[in-house]
């Protein structure tokens, strides 16, 4: 018996440590009364602000978020092809409540272009929610939007990338996102994509250039690889299949049973980046309302240090030395009991089942060949068997990433790759 608990506290441990690693909705009712409007989802409101970014500028905020680039700034900057206008917008989208919310992203383009390649939706990684992607002067992760395309100078991408929801210009008074919450983190991002088409068709005319391919890439990795597979996933619900031409997802949590193989034989139960325990049952729990009493999936130390009220007030980036490392003092010690009862704890049996309800690995990906699964065989973070038990669930390809035991790295080269520049930059990473 004391084995088997032992077993069960390491695959608890795992599923979080797998969860917080990432750093990174159907559409509801509207009123029945036929007298009252209905409200729409992902109708574009205004461009809150536009800018105009330098190569010399881009190149610096990439920098600043990944410090390894620093070593090829110069050919970097090189290799923007031009100013890059970026636009600030605001949509329409629910929030977990069923509200109707305006919500914040980015649609960016080369300021030299007088055609659209395609359009190219990126999903990012988590920040703190006073950092959203919107409000940085150039998040790193837009860098696809420098991507030129061979034999045509002057044609180029518009690249979209949502804020997920709590971020921007949803974000509420209490600091909710609904934290790997695969419906919700998906039609955030669905939504941008539809007020994206509707601003570029309003506004052909006087931005300079024509939509001439209306097909959409969808981009991401860690967190974002998860949210760019729950954004395909969404708009081939809503239709849009015929729109997608492929979707790119690299070193993304798919699996949560790939972790229970990788770490069940560890006796570690200590985790750095503990803050993401509770950022992960608090998204949750606001993704699918749950009503849950924090005494019942917080260890008692997280209750009477106070820091339950500093999750609705202070930063993500805060609280991982506030909890500390030891998994024990921030979870419940019913999430380390047998399964499926948890000593009944009905709280930790929702959060579990939450968990299992967000794993993509059991949603259905009809066009598998639209999908390549990018992952490093050595992943120190997000284990390899994430996609490769995803590629096999869902039939599309998986590409291996030469980058070693460096989740973060890999990353660099996911994004070189895309842009055709890994053989340029590679001997900087390893």
């Amino acid at each position: 018996m004391e084995k088997y608990h032992k077993m069960a506290a390491r695959i608890a441990a795992a599923l979080f440590a797998f969860i917080f690693v990432c750093v990174s909705c159907s559409e509801k009712p509207g009123p029945e009364s036929p007298d009252v409007p209905v409200p729409q989802n992902g109708k574009f409101v205004r461009v809150e602000s536009t800018s105009v970014l330098t190569p010399a500028e881009i190149v610096a905020e990439v920098i600043k978020k990944a410090p390894t680039a620093s070593a090829y700034q110069s050919a970097l900057t090189g290799l923007v092809p031009s100013d890059i206008v970026l636009n600030r917008v605001l949509y329409t989208t629910y929030d977990p409540t069923g509200a109707l919310v305006e919500a914040s992203g980015i649609i960016a383009w080369p300021a030299n272009i007088t055609e659209v390649s395609g359009i190219v939706s990126v999903q990012h990684g988590t920040c703190d929610i006073d950092n959203p992607p919107s409000r940085q002067k150039f998040s790193a992760e837009l860098i696809p939007v420098i991507r030129t395309v061979p034999g045509k100078p002057n044609a180029g991408d518009v690249v979209i990338m949502a804020d997920y929801l709590g971020y921007g210009a949803s974000r509420t008074d209490d600091l909710q996102h609904p934290y790997m919450h695969a419906d919700f983190t998906g039609s955030a991002c669905a939504d941008l994509f539809v007020a994206a088409n509707d601003f570029l068709g309003a506004k052909a005319d006087s931005l300079g250039f024509d939509v001439t391919d209306k097909n959409v890439t969808l981009i991401g990795y860690s967190q974002g690889g998860q949210a760019s597979m729950a954004t395909y996933i969404e708009l081939v619900r809503r239709g849009y299949e015929d729109r997608i031409a492929k979707v790119l997802a690299g070193g993304g949590p798919y699996d949560l049973a790939a972790f229970f193989t990788t770490f069940a034989a560890s006796d570690e139960l200590f985790y750095s980046r503990s803050g993401y325990v509770p950022y992960v049952i608090r998204g949750l729990a606001w993704g699918d309302q749950l009503s849950i009493d924090p005494a019942n999936v917080y260890a008692p130390e997280v209750i009477s240090s106070g820091m339950v009220d500093k999750f609705s007030t202070t930063m993500l980036s805060s609280w991982h030395h506030l909890l500390g490392g030891d998994v024990n003092k921030v979870l419940n010690a019913d999430f380390f009991a047998p399964a499926p009862s948890y000593n009944g704890n009905k709280d930790v049996v929702a959060v579990m089942e939450s968990l299992a309800s967000n794993s993509l690995v059991n949603r259905k990906v009809g066009h598998p060949e639209k999908v390549t699964l990018f992952h490093s065989k050595t992943d120190e973070q997000v284990p390899y068997s994430c996609s490769v038990n995803a590629g096999a669930k869902w039939g599309c390809e998986v590409f291996d990433l030469e980058t070693q035991n460096n989740h973060t790295k890999a990353g660099d080269e996911f994004y070189l790759r895309y842009l055709d520049y890994w053989n340029l930059f590679k001997m900087f990473l390893n």
